[in-house]
């Protein structure tokens, strides 16, 4: 609560930071809906009347909330991705890690700023892809072992060339190497929140840091370790039906990786994601 009331001390000495005024201007539009037709940023101070002061009280309670949201969603993102290294098979990684990421959408979200929405964006995109392509992955793999265990996997990059390379190229992008779209994504909504506080950043480096921790060990169980029980020398490659189920969605994220602001330019109109939340939203921001 001392953080929101600086900051809108800051607001109306005009020293805010972009993020805490973004926010302030979307408080601002929401007590304008409310009948409040007068208000303007220099006017979130108490000037003895009840008028400025229920305005003063709406605002820091609005940016109280978004500050617990952003709060929460930095615990989901830290929690879901410890959560994905510990696990003992595919599925299970695959999961949690996407607990995880959605933590950073939902951060890219709260963070209520240009840079911050259009990373919230980019990365549902391309997350979803990634996924998708990966639990497809997991689906082929038990039908050649009979389970998705780590334990039990290992050496299936030896022969098949095909698996090998595209568990390769998903891992990649789960890794959010720099160049591909997740990168971009990524990128984008730390830089957004950054402007709230560095802490967030910091958390959402630590987060990305375990993304590398447990896409890595899913590979390395996967293809490169010694060969497992359940890894049988008849398991073959991949087949045409499934190349063409996965192919499609590695080529999706290769050009958006090349071509990130197809998403992120067309995702708001006129490329102001914040004054269009301002614009839209029915008070959900400011809510509880």
């Amino acid at each position: 609560m001392k953080e929101d009331i600086e900051a809108l001390a800051g607001i109306e000495r005009g020293s805010a930071t972009p993020g805490e005024r973004q926010s302030a201007e979307w408080i601002a539009e929401r007590l304008r809906e409310q009948g409040a037709r007068d208000v303007r940023l220099e006017e979130f101070r108490y000037q003895g009347t009840f008028a400025h002061a229920q305005a003063v009280h709406f605002a820091v309670g609005a940016l109280a909330a978004l500050g617990r949201r952003r709060l929460l969603a930095a615990a989901t993102l830290v929690y879901g991705s410890v959560l994905a290294f510990r696990q003992p098979d595919i599925r299970g990684v695959i999961a949690y890690s996407s607990m995880g990421q959605l933590g950073l959408i939902v951060l890219g979200i709260f963070a209520v700023t240009d840079l911050g929405l259009d990373g919230a964006v980019l990365h549902s995109v391309s997350h979803g892809l990634v996924s998708a392509g990966l639990f497809l992955l997991a689906a082929m793999i038990e039908t050649r072992t009979g389970t998705g265990r780590f334990a039990e996997l290992g050496g299936m990059a030896k022969g098949r060339p095909v698996l090998a390379t595209l568990v390769m190229a998903l891992g990649m992008f789960t890794l959010a190497v720099p160049g591909s779209v997740n990168f971009a994504g990524e990128f984008a909504i730390l830089s957004g929140v950054f402007s709230h506080g560095w802490g967030y950043s910091a958390v959402g480096a630590v987060a990305i840091v375990l993304a590398a921790l447990y896409a890595l060990r899913l590979i390395s169980a996967i293809l490169h370790e010694r060969r497992g029980s359940a890894v049988r020398d008849d398991a073959g490659d991949l087949v045409s039906g499934e190349l063409a189920l996965v192919v499609p969605l590695v080529v999706i994220l290769a050009v958006l990786s090349a071509w990130p602001a197809a998403i992120s330019e067309r995702s708001f109109p006129a490329d102001d994601p914040a004054t269009f939340i301002s614009t839209q939203g029915q008070g959900g921001f400011g809510a509880g």
